[in-house]
């Protein structure tokens, strides 16, 4: 594990732009801050013993808003099982791998398969012998030829630096490259694969017990797959793609987990995906202010914590021309850390000399507005104003809508929610509002 960079906060408006870059931290990165205790559930820690089992495996489900932090979250996950040293870790961002609008169980399960070849053999040399059989049905099913794999990409997957790839490897690249450029045949491919499920999922397991005895030579004892950014698919995709088939990724034999839209947990259609044999770990957004709290109130330890990713990214002395605006922006992300980060870029933007004061905040705050409803219909108003009254949502469609573009957000363990500040705050909102009140002692 290489050690993190040295860090320096940002000083001027210029430096601060860089330091508010979306995106996860590395395990023992400076910028990290622990929102276990204001999360309200240490993930990591729920991870580690879901994980620890004896015999079996372990498949997992992994929700939460995007941009919560999750994937920051599994970083730290992956480091502490590879500081233990029994577990071979491979993770895998999805997107845009799987930004299919027809992804289908099948195209789930083969990159699965890919993945798991790929990352081991960019370690460990996975030998033909022990996939010959495996391979023979992957050409036989799918109809590819062998000299077709072999020419278009093993040449370049030899060359590229560690890889230590199979034939099966490569033909799972090229099935998985097929997917994702929407090949001719790709419909032909899936038809046959969705004929013989039961005989799919034998070989990828097939597969898994090879992997994992090259692994146990290694000193491994476990295999876990991460695979992240599921959870930008829409959720009427996944649904498709994997919920109504859950029960076939429990058969597969290997730890696994995946992220998933944050909805799916509340399916609303067919049977619960924790129905299935799946565990699940939810990532909590942090709550800036408590359920039974007013909206002229507000939560001091969760807000002092994210002013905290602010204050560890940039001098806040010498950046900002009044440190109550570091504060300001913390209640205007909700507690959602992607758009704390963008508040703090837009407000960048907008400064007109070498700090940000209150007018560049006012203006990157509107900015920010436009660009976060883009998705936002009339119609979505009126679930927003039953979940701000009931400060709770129901399992419908409209409303897990507001969940997965986060125009509502569901904090800490009670599963409580609430409308998104930059929403709640806006004319068009409050007006709505005034038409349409909470009954009784709604605030």
């Amino acid at each position: 594990m290489q050690e993190p960079e040295k860090f320096k906060r940002a000083t001027t408006i210029r430096e601060v732009r860089r330091e508010a870059m979306v995106g996860p931290l590395k395990y023992g990165d400076p910028r990290y801050v622990d929102f276990g205790e204001v999360r309200g559930r240490d993930v990591v820690r729920r991870f580690l013993k879901l994980l620890d089992v004896e015999e079996g495996f372990v498949h997992i489900v992994y929700a939460g808003h995007r941009g919560s932090g999750k994937t920051t979250e599994l970083n730290h996950l992956r480091y502490m099982l590879e500081e233990k040293g029994d577990t071979f870790v491979v993770y895998k961002d999805a997107y845009p791998d799987l930004a299919v609008g027809d992804l289908q169980y099948t195209d789930l399960l083969l990159y699965i398969a890919q993945m798991s070849v790929e990352g081991v053999g960019r370690s460990h040399p996975v030998r033909e012998d022990l996939l010959e059989d495996v391979e023979r049905w992957f050409y036989e099913v799918t109809k590819i030829e062998r000299e077709e794999v072999e020419r278009e990409i093993g040449v370049s997957a030899e060359a590229e630096a560690g890889l230590q790839l199979p034939l099966l490897g490569k033909l799972l690249t090229r099935l998985t490259a097929r997917i994702k450029g929407r090949s001719a045949d790709l419909q032909e491919i899936r038809l046959r694969l969705q004929s013989r499920p039961d005989e799919l999922i034998d070989n990828i397991n097939r597969v898994f017990l090879a992997i994992s005895e090259i692994l146990n030579e290694a000193g491994k004892s476990k295999l876990l797959l991460m695979i992240d950014s599921l959870d930008r698919q829409p959720s009427e995709i996944m649904e498709r793609a994997f919920v109504q088939w859950a029960h076939m990724f429990t058969q597969l034999n290997v730890d696994l987990i995946l992220t998933v839209p944050i909805g799916m947990i509340y399916s609303p259609r067919g049977e619960s995906i924790l129905d299935t044999g799946f565990s699940y770990v939810v990532l909590p957004i942090i709550k800036v202010r408590r359920r039974e709290q007013s909206w002229d109130d507000y939560d001091e330890k969760s807000v002092d914590k994210l002013r905290e990713v602010i204050e560890k990214r940039v001098d806040v002395d010498k950046v900002f021309t009044d440190p109550n605006i570091v504060k300001e922006m913390a209640l205007m992300s909700g507690g959602s850390l992607r758009e704390l980060l963008r508040l703090l870029e837009e407000a960048a933007l907008e400064a007109e000399g070498e700090r940000i004061d209150r007018e560049a905040f006012e203006r990157g705050r509107r900015n920010l507005y436009q660009a976060f409803t883009a998705n936002l219909r009339l119609s979505d108003y009126a679930a927003l104003r039953n979940i701000h009254c009931r400060k709770s949502f129901d399992r419908t469609e409209e409303e897990l809508r507001t969940l997965f573009y986060r125009f509502a957000l569901e904090y800490d363990a009670e599963r409580w929610a609430d409308v998104h500040p930059l929403i709640y705050y806006s004319r068009e909102f409050q007006d709505y509002l005034k038409e349409h009140p909470c009954e009784g002692p709604g605030r």
